[in-house]
């Protein structure tokens, strides 16, 4: 395997804004080169059905990155493993794996989503990058990039 893999060793809760912290880092590392992401979870409790709810959703999304990305969460403490497969993630001796997918597609273009997202209302909202408060269009949720100064982040839906 070609490119760098790196070991990432999540710590304590996981939860929704944990989890799209540690996917923040997943495509960080990624955009640096990252093909192959490891992430020893000996410590990762508890773990809250937002949490894995969230890691389920950007799993589809980080499998259509290119170039491809495996990601591996390797030592889940039993009861984060049950949370896991509970909420349909496909858990084998206490791991979970995201297969890199061989299928390419484009590049993003500026202040376009990262991956495919799901549906947020049928207008474009303006959302300020958390980072550097850039505004960007934005029609559905997902992980975005900011032109500006390439932070990735996550939109989610509004609540009424």
């Amino acid at each position: 395997m070609t490119g760098k893999q790196i070991i990432l060793h999540p710590d304590g809760l996981l939860d929704r804004d944990s989890a799209e912290h540690l996917i923040q880092e997943i495509v960080r590392h990624h955009r640096h080169g990252a093909v192959d992401i490891t992430l020893e979870c000996d410590r990762l409790w508890p773990v809250l059905a937002d949490g894995a709810f969230v890691l389920g959703r950007a799993q589809e999304q980080l499998e259509r990155l290119e170039p491809p990305l495996a990601v591996r969460f390797t030592r889940l403490p039993e009861t984060a493993a049950v949370v896991l497969g509970l909420h349909g993630h496909r858990v084998l001796d206490r791991s979970i794996e995201w297969p890199a997918k061989a299928v390419a597609e484009p590049e993003p273009e500026q202040s376009e989503e990262l991956p495919e997202s799901t549906e947020l209302s049928p207008a474009a909202v303006l959302v300020a990058c958390p980072q550097c408060r850039t505004e960007l269009a934005v029609g559905r949720t997902g992980l975005f990039e900011c032109p500006a100064c390439k932070n990735v982040f996550m939109v989610r839906e509004r609540s009424a």
